[in-house]
């Protein structure tokens, strides 16, 4: 089919993005370049893999598409998982700068934005879904922002994630995050003040800065049904006879 025929029907939806930033990736080789690339896709399927099989979901349960950036790449999130976008960013911080504590010093420094709106998703001409929406376009603008508009102190070095207010406030709902008892609370994950990001077109982007331990991954939300993937997934192993484990 022709990408007219493909697209006569283009699906629009409103969601989160993850874009993540290698900094000062066109300084690198050629030959570091590839590995920088390698390592973004690696460490993000690795997490993905785990992350989801932890909470009983699969990888399309929580990932709607990836749009690479060259030096760096956009995670689109289901629309169904509101509010994990943040979580998923300082995730794939955390897991960038171990794999750069494990020596994969390639990647000198990320930055993360995160930001939550309306999304389009078509055919291309390799007949592959791709995504494009003001979502994106704004989410980059927030790498605008540098270390040094984060308050003193805040940050604990130039690897930042940094969340729209949209993003920020559907994070906040879905896990209750104004309740100083809240799970991401006693994890550590604290926002700076909002501030105002000034684009190339001189539009102005209000977003905030994130920080949460720096070596600290978080799983996807449980679904409603969890115990019951949990059981569907372990019956192979029980004997319906005995009830117990067969190995």
């Amino acid at each position: 089919m022709s990408v007219y025929e493909n697209n006569a029907k283009v699906q629009s939806f409103v969601t989160e993005v993850v874009l993540v930033d290698v900094e000062k990736f066109s300084l690198l080789s050629a030959e570091e370049q590839v590995r920088v690339a390698v390592i973004l896709n690696g460490e993000l399927e690795l997490f993905l893999n785990v992350s989801t099989g932890q909470s009983a979901m699969s990888v399309d349960e929580v990932v709607a598409g990836f749009a690479s950036t060259g030096d760096g790449f956009y995670v689109i999130l289901q629309p169904e998982i509101a509010g994990f976008g943040l979580v998923l960013g300082l995730s794939l911080r955390a897991k960038l700068q171990t794999a750069n504590v494990e020596g994969k010093r390639c990647i000198k420094g990320v930055r993360i934005g995160v930001h939550r709106g309306v999304l389009s998703k078509f055919v291309d001409i390799t007949q592959r879904e791709c995504f494009v929406g003001p979502v994106m376009n704004d989410c980059s603008r927030l790498l605008s922002a540098k270390p040094e508009n984060a308050p003193t102190n805040f940050l604990m070095d130039s690897s930042y994630v940094i969340c729209s207010k949209s993003a920020f406030e559907s994070f906040s709902n879905a896990f209750n995050y104004i309740d100083e008892n809240s799970y991401f609370r006693k994890m550590g994950v604290i926002t700076s003040p909002d501030i105002a990001i000034k684009d190339k077109h001189d539009l102005l982007h209000s977003a905030a800065f994130v920080e949460a331990p720096r070596f600290v991954a978080f799983n996807p939300p449980r679904p409603h049904d969890f115990d019951e993937r949990v059981k569907a997934k372990l019956a192979k192993y029980i004997d319906p006879l005995t009830n117990e484990f067969t190995g």
